[in-house]
Parts: structure tokens; C-alpha cells; sequence
């Protein structure tokens, strides 16, 4: 195996931070110079901090935690890490037997390890085919999935998680799924259109808790990359993984290279 990058390519209105919820923004490219007018090509970008792969820090929903600044880049660079597959589909959920199966009973996994779990849900070409359902019908941890998770990256000591879904636990299935998602596309511009702007501003913390608190319990053990893509190219059980964010100081999550080696 050689370098894999695992890292999904950033292009306009892609539907991974690109305008699924209220809260995002589409992903843009404009041209500032070109080589026939300017002689040079520059251009202007525009993207939320959620779009496409992305790392998660506990600043997201903790404001006391430190952001993307204070983190250790010793716990992002050749992390010694395990590959995990649990095969699962559209709308298929990540429960506590499943964490048990395949992540708590494996040998491979050691103390200290980074974790790469590989679902088969995330590659580029499978982005760019659903669009919107990328996203929406992502395999996700139910609660006590993700309870059992956090157990097992704190007692291995994991400081770094990639995965590749699109989310990881509640995905706006209270809420924002029936409020926001259900209705045509036509009547939910993104942010920071006035039908965004509106719907955001009756979302308040208990309808954030709701649809996305369970998150939380994941964030608050490791360093989360989610998202990642063409996971399958990996023939490794065992490889080294590096996650170079786009260093946004103090941002409490930001876009992701992430590639992985053989260890």
C-alpha cells in the first residue's frame, strides 16, 4: 500500500457542509484573475467550516474548550492507527453491539492507537452521485452507540478518530429533518438566506441539543475527523494516519487533509 489520501475534493455547491442545513453554507469558487486577462490565476473562496472532510474539535460545542490552536499536532501527524470495518449502508445505524463486534474485541487495536473506522459509505464519486443524500442517509451512531464508543477511545487512550460517514450521531433527526430537510428545495436557500436566517433564529440550544447533542459524547473523548474518503484504497490493517487542518486559529472545526501509510 502507498500513500492513500483520504481526503474528499472540495468543488462548488458539494452537499457535504454545502447547504444540507440551515446553518451552511455552499461551497463557491470565483475567479479574481485569470491567465487570459490578469496573468494569473487567483480565486476568491467561500465555504463553511463543516464542508467535506473536516476535523472536530471540543470547542464545537464546548466554549470553555480551547480550539484548533491549542491542539497537538503530535496527536495528528503518523498516528500509529488500526482499521476498523463495519459494513453499513444508507440510513444504517451504528449501535453498542456493533462497537463491541467489531472495534472493543479487536486484537489489532492498542493502547494508544489512533482509530480509522471504514463503514464503505464515503468516496468521492458516491458524493457527487447522491448530492443531498450523501449527507441525509449517512450511516450515523445511535446513542448508545456512541456511549460505547467514547468508552472504548478513552480506555485505549485515542486521541485521534476518523471515520467515513458524513455525521456521526443525532443528524438533525428531532428537528431540523422535519422542520427544515422535509420541505422542497426551493423553500430552503442556505445561509445566509432570510429563510436560513429566520428558521436559525427560533433553533435555539435545546433544538441543538436535540438534534445534535449526541455528538458531544464522541467529541468530548478524541479528535474527530469525519467524512473521510476512498477508505477501500487502504490493503493495511495498520497504518500511520496524518490530519493537516486548515489552520484556522482558535476554529473549533475546520476543513481536513487527511492521507494514511503503511505503518
Amino acid at each position: 500500500m502507498s500513500i492513500v489520501n483520504l481526503t474528499l475534493p472540495l468543488y462548488p455547491d458539494m452537499p457535504v457542509g454545502g447547504g444540507v442545513w440551515p446553518h451552511e453554507m455552499p461551497f463557491q469558487m470565483e475567479p479574481i484573475r485569470t491567465w487570459e486577462k490578469g496573468g494569473a490565476q487567483l480565486e476568491y473562496y467561500q465555504f463553511h467550516t463543516e464542508t467535506g472532510t473536516r476535523i472536530l474539535t471540543r470547542a464545537r460545542h464546548d466554549p470553555a474548550a480551547p480550539g484548533l490552536g491549542a491542539l497537538d499536532f503530535a496527536d495528528l501527524v503518523d498516528v500509529p492507527a488500526v482499521v476498523v470495518d463495519i459494513e453499513k449502508g444508507a440510513d444504517e445505524v451504528l449501535g453498542a453491539a456493533e462497537v463491541e463486534r467489531y472495534v472493543s474485541s479487536d486484537g489489532a487495536y492498542r493502547e494508544g492507537d489512533g482509530l480509522l473506522i471504514r463503514t464503505g459509505w464515503s468516496d468521492a464519486s458516491r458524493c457527487r452521485e447522491l448530492g443531498e443524500d450523501f449527507v441525509l442517509k449517512s450511516p450515523r451512531f445511535d446513542d448508545d452507540g456512541a456511549r460505547a464508543l467514547a468508552g472504548v477511545l478513552r480506555s485505549k487512550r485515542t486521541r485521534l478518530l476518523c471515520i467515513d460517514t458524513t455525521c456521526l450521531v443525532g443528524h438533525g433527526a428531532v428537528h431540523a429533518r422535519k422542520e427544515w430537510t422535509s420541505m422542497p428545495t426551493w423553500h430552503r436557500p442556505p445561509w445566509p438566506s432570510d429563510n436560513a436566517k429566520a428558521y436559525l433564529r427560533a433553533y435555539g440550544p435545546k433544538k441543538q441539543f436535540a438534534d445534535w447533542g449526541g455528538d458531544r459524547t464522541i467529541c468530548d473523548a478524541a479528535n474527530v475527523v469525519l467524512a473521510i474518503g476512498g477508505a477501500r484504497a487502504i490493503t493495511s490493517k495498520r497504518v500511520l494516519l496524518t490530519a493537516l487542518p486548515l489552520f484556522v486559529e482558535d476554529a473549533p472545526c475546520v476543513p481536513t487533509t487527511v492521507i494514511a501509510k503503511p505503518a
